[in-house]
Parts: structure tokens; C-alpha cells; sequence
């Protein structure tokens, strides 16, 4: 009788394995099908260094290579920017225009001289060859709206620029947005002052971590539900949320703008998923009345996209399964738009 119960007790221990099995594989097939699961780039620490500014947080190292298995290979300035170096201070002759944004704008999916930015820059040169214009691309990968704009007020004087855009992309509000660089380099400097053992135990929970998030199940859980509570616990730009970013990154950059006297305008990137059926018009919607409020032009990329998809059909992504980083192709019609509705106008009778 005896053998018989654990005979029935391994069966249903087996069962219950392989229906829990059967449950996750069906789980992630839902999950890739349906498109659910949150866009993640893995962003590798080795380019970032800790920043002294609280609200910057971390920042690019400065004249290093910027190399990553599945994009572009591009190398930082001596400003820390993914761009050429430019004089400081700024020639008379020269109309100088920041492009400020995350790795959208960066853009190391595309090679350099591809970017929007640099696709802008030629456009302005050769349609107004009186004056020269330097696009300055200064996107930073991982960072949200507000430490982007406090990255500029603590570089200001070191640009000086005609005018400001921000390239925003529409998770710049989002406070947990870097793909974990600030934490891993808060454990990176810890495990410095750790032993050996615990270094190695780190090392291994970091090798599991970017195994597993190649399960886009895994991905739906962890990044919906436990970054924000683990990271809410400690971190005050977490706990004041994505409201305090957007609030106090349009503060700063409206003190910025009415002191210094540069032009300034917001340019939304849109999510580049169904264009015929859009549910993310709530967050353009927001976003223009913001900086209506605080007295900023905004210039919105959906209709542009929207247009271009209807037309030909084609893709934008630079991957299939990334919704927000462009091909060239979606770097082109942003440079067009941009040029057509933001500098034409400005210069038309």
C-alpha cells in the first residue's frame, strides 16, 4: 500500500511538472504573439560612469569607444556625447542646434551620417548655405526626460546653443527606463568593496539575469511588476514618479530657455506599432499640452509616420520586435518632418 501511494505521489508530482511546463511554454507563446511583453535593448555598463549630479545619475565616459554586439560601434567625445567634437566657445558664424533625447536620438542602430540628426544638419546647410549649422546630437541611451535636461543645464556653457529640440520618446517619462545601468553600476561599485566570493555570486546572478531575459514572459513580469516596486523602495525620483519628471524637466529647461534666449521645441517620436489602430495618442495628447503650458513649441512625428506607412507599407523598426529605435528609413522621415515643419516654416513668408 505503502509503495503504491508514492508511486501515485511521483506520477502527480510529475504531472504537475509537466502542466506547469505546458502552462509557461503556452505563456510565452501568448506573449510573443501578442506583442506583450515591454522593448528592452540590453545596455552594457562598461560604457557608463556614476555622475555626481543627483539628477543625472550617470552619464557616458568620455572619448571611449561605444561598442555593442548588435549595433553600430561609435566613439564618445571629449564631451562625453556620441559626436564629433565642436569649439567651445561657439564661432560667430555658426547657428548651433542641440538635439537632446534618449537612445532614440543616439541612434546606434543606424551608422553615423545616417542618424536624423545628421540627416538634419545637411539639410539645413544646403538649403541655407549663408550660414553654417551644427546639429549636435547630445541622445544619451537610458536616460529619461529629466535627467537629459539636467545632463544640458550642467553642460550649458560648454554648447551654447541657437536653439534646443528634444527628441522625446514616449517612455521618457518613465523612471525606470535605463534598462538597469543606474542600479548596475550602484552593484558594480559595491562589489568593488566586497569580497571576492560575493563578487563572483554577483557576477553569476547577472549572467542568469540577461538569460532570462530572453523570455519575453519573464520580461512582461519583471519589468511590469518588480522593478517598479523593488526600485520604488529607495529611489526618490522613483517614488515621485514619472509626473516629477516631466514637471521639473520642463521647469528646468523653461528657466534655461527664458535666460539664456535659445529656441526651443519638443518633437515626439511615436510608438511604431499599428499605425491604422494607435493607442498611444493619450500620451502625444499630454505631452503637447505640457509644453504648451510651459510656454515650448512642440512638433508631433505621428502624422509624418502614419502618411509614410500608408503610403508604402514599409517598415521602420530597426528590429522586428523593437517598437521604439528606427532603421535609417524612419531616421530619414523624421529628418524630412523635422526640416519641413520645424525650420521651413520658421523660415517662410
Amino acid at each position: 500500500m505503502m509503495k503504491k501511494s508514492r508511486s501515485n505521489a511521483k506520477k502527480n508530482t510529475l504531472l504537475l511538472c509537466v502542466s506547469i511546463l505546458f502552462a509557461m511554454v503556452l505563456s510565452e507563446i501568448i506573449v510573443r504573439l501578442f506583442n506583450l511583453s515591454p522593448t528592452v535593448s540590453e545596455i552594457q555598463l562598461g560604457h557608463y560612469r556614476l555622475s555626481e549630479n543627483p539628477l543625472v545619475r550617470f552619464e557616458l565616459k568620455k572619448n571611449a569607444p561605444y561598442v555593442h554586439k548588435d549595433f553600430q560601434n561609435f566613439f564618445t567625445n571629449s564631451f562625453g556625447f556620441v559626436e564629433r567634437d565642436w569649439t567651445v566657445p561657439k564661432e560667430e558664424d555658426v547657428t548651433r542646434i542641440a538635439v537632446l533625447g534618449d537612445s532614440v536620438t543616439m541612434a546606434i542602430s543606424v551608422p553615423y551620417g545616417q542618424r536624423y540628426t545628421d540627416l538634419l544638419q545637411n539639410q539645413l546647410n544646403q538649403a541655407f548655405p549663408a550660414t553654417t549649422h551644427e546639429v549636435l546630437n547630445l541622445g544619451v541611451g537610458g536616460y529619461n526626460f529629466l535627467q537629459e535636461i539636467a545632463l544640458f543645464e550642467e553642460k550649458y556653457e560648454l554648447i551654447r546653443p541657437d536653439m534646443v529640440i528634444y527628441g522625446y520618446c514616449l517612455n521618457d517619462a518613465n523612471p525606470v527606463a535605463d534598462g538597469g545601468v543606474y542600479q548596475g553600476l550602484l552593484d558594480q561599485m559595491d562589489r568593488e568593496a566586497t569580497s571576492w566570493l560575493s563578487s563572483q555570486r554577483k557576477g553569476l546572478q547577472n549572467r542568469m539575469m540577461r538569460a532570462l531575459l530572453r523570455s519575453h514572459l519573464f520580461k512582461l513580469i519583471y519589468f511590469h511588476y518588480t522593478t517598479s516596486l523593488k526600485s520604488g523602495k529607495s529611489d526618490p525620483i522613483m517614488l515621485r514618479g514619472s509626473s516629477y519628471i516631466l514637471e521639473t524637466g520642463f521647469t528646468i529647461l523653461s528657466t534655461l530657455k527664458k535666460r539664456h534666449g535659445f529656441k526651443a521645441c519638443i518633437v515626439i517620436f511615436p510608438a511604431f506599432r499599428d499605425f491604422s489602430d494607435y493607442k498611444y495618442g493619450s500620451l502625444h495628447r499630454l505631452l503637447i499640452e505640457k509644453s504648451t503650458q510651459y510656454g515650448i513649441e512642440v512638433f508631433d512625428l505621428l502624422q509624418a509616420f502614419q502618411k509614410k506607412s500608408k503610403e508604402d507599407g514599409r517598415d521602420f523598426r530597426s528590429t522586428p520586435e523593437d517598437y521604439c529605435h528606427m532603421n535609417a528609413l524612419g531616421h530619414q522621415v523624421a529628418a524630412d518632418a523635422i526640416f519641413k515643419n520645424v525650420f521651413l516654416k520658421e523660415h517662410s513668408p
